[in-house]
């Protein structure tokens, strides 16, 4: 466990509005004793820890940040059990679980937003828009009371989805608005400013250090999945334009074949490429976009919980596989192609070709 007393003065100091020679006078010490505190330099004798305490109103353990590590270590079980939760389809239990950790953090935004993040989820697939309600407050006092900058990014792009979702379009276009240009964005300005090798920060979870590099690298997943959100919204451009060219980025991103997650955006998209060339009645096409479909498909039933990138843009990048690991996406597809609910007999004319029943049968074998 690391005790950082600098970063707990710095905090304190800021949090309760007070100044180092404020701290210094209470002591009887110099200013500069209390300045070295703060930069890392030294350390407070042991015998003042119940004064700078007291001075604050706190304990000893919090000044020393075991407080902190405690709290962190409860987080990080809440975590866990969630995600594992998640990941088998129980959502609805995720929910509690995180009911649970704001009952003994109250007052704490990142608990807050992960539930917030499980409550929109759980919405998604029950439809009970009491769901959003709670969601929106605890967005809102995110909002209103963090002074962590991710936590307030997070809490105003969810405010926009769950308006949106509760169909108050002006609440969600008022939320909006509050954002700033991708130019202003910190993947921007991290990115433009960052060295190679300089750590940005440590992931929360994994203890992963994060560097320049791969900042930039995630960037680039980032700016790849809101383009294909901006296009999906973009009207005066046909679907079919918008899911080739997504595929045609996607190619470009992941060139040595391997998706990690974005394997199941490809596969949808290959999907629905394939019914748009299926009513032409082009079966070179569909039948090039249903193979692709069904190859992501098994890329996602195989994929590892912890995966790295190789392709040569985005080499050495990390991720971390959230579906569970017993969604399976061949009988998925394999409902689109043989449930008429599904594909309303678009694929009929080629039921009978070799090619198809080839498909058919690659994704029956993997049920």
């Amino acid at each position: 466990m690391d005790i950082n007393i600098s970063k707990s003065l710095q905090d304190l100091r800021r949090e309760k509005g007070n100044t180092q020679e404020e701290l210094a006078n209470y002591l009887l010490i110099t200013v500069q004793a209390v300045s070295k505190w703060e930069r890392a330099d030294g350390y407070p004798d042991i015998t003042l820890l119940p004064k700078i305490a007291a001075f604050y109103g706190v304990s000893v353990d919090d000044l020393l940040g075991v407080g902190e590590f405690r709290k962190q270590e409860r987080l990080k079980e809440y975590r866990l059990r969630s995600i594992e939760l998640n990941r088998c389809g129980k959502v609805s239990e995720a929910v509690r679980v995180w009911r649970e950790a704001l009952a003994e953090f109250p007052e704490d935004f990142e608990v807050m937003s992960e539930l917030a993040r499980y409550l929109y989820e759980e919405f998604t697939r029950t439809k009970r828009t009491e769901n959003l309600d709670e969601d929106a407050r605890l967005c809102e006092k995110i909002l209103a009371k963090s002074t962590v900058q991710e936590l307030r990014n997070f809490a105003l792009g969810h405010l926009t989805v769950v308006y949106g979702a509760l169909g108050d379009h002006k609440k969600a276009m008022e939320y909006a608005a509050l954002g700033g240009s991708m130019y202003h964005s910190r993947d921007f300005l991290v990115s433009e400013s960052a060295d190679d090798d300089e750590v940005i920060y440590t992931h929360y979870f994994t203890g992963e250090k994060i560097t320049g590099d791969l900042w930039r690298k995630a960037t680039l997943l980032e700016l790849a999945e809101m383009t294909g959100h901006v296009l999906d919204f973009t009207n005066t451009v046909d679907q079919l334009t918008r899911h080739e060219f997504m595929l045609s980025l996607y190619k470009l991103l992941y060139s040595d074949g391997f998706y990690g997650q974005a394997a199941r955006r490809a596969a949808d998209r290959h999907y629905r490429c394939a019914r748009i060339y299926a009513e032409r009645g082009n079966e070179q096409k569909t039948r090039k976009h249903l193979e692709g479909m069904a190859r992501f498909a098994h890329q996602l039933e195989t994929l590892p919980d912890v995966f790295t990138f190789t392709s040569t843009i985005l080499n050495g990048l990390k991720r971390y596989n959230a579906d569970a690991p017993s969604k399976n996406w061949s009988e998925f597809y394999l409902k689109r192609l043989t449930e008429e609910r599904y594909d309303c007999g678009i694929f009929d004319r080629f039921r009978e070709k070799e090619w198809f029943r080839r498909i058919i049968s690659e994704l029956e074998g993997g049920k």
